[in-house]
């Protein structure tokens, strides 16, 4: 569940449709909770990176564009590559994370 209207969303999709509609925890046959992102989220980066550097991933190969910012610029197999990451809010990183501060 995302949000207190979800519950209701479900009701609705429920009486339009003519059939049950249930979400994840009721398949599961555990107590809805609302889904409540983590504080202080962070990203991780390795998945993303793995397959197109073949060096290696390392954020601090990135350079900072602006603060929300982090870009990468460079050659695999021969091809330019450019690899933006932009964020709404100031950010830090170490080599495989970033995250908002």
């Amino acid at each position: 569940m995302r949000s207190y209207e979800s519950p209701r969303r479900l009701k609705r999709l429920s009486l339009e449709t003519g059939k049950k509609v249930i979400c994840a925890a009721d398949f599961m046959e555990t107590p809805r909770m609302l889904f409540k992102a983590p504080e202080n989220p962070y990203f991780r980066t390795e998945w993303l990176l793995m397959p197109i550097l073949p060096k290696g991933i390392d954020l601090y190969n990135f350079k900072y564009l602006t603060d929300k910012t982090l870009v990468y610029e460079g050659e695999v197999n021969h091809t330019p590559i450019k690899i933006t990451f932009k964020f709404s809010k100031l950010i830090g990183h170490c080599h495989y994370h970033i995250w908002y501060k």
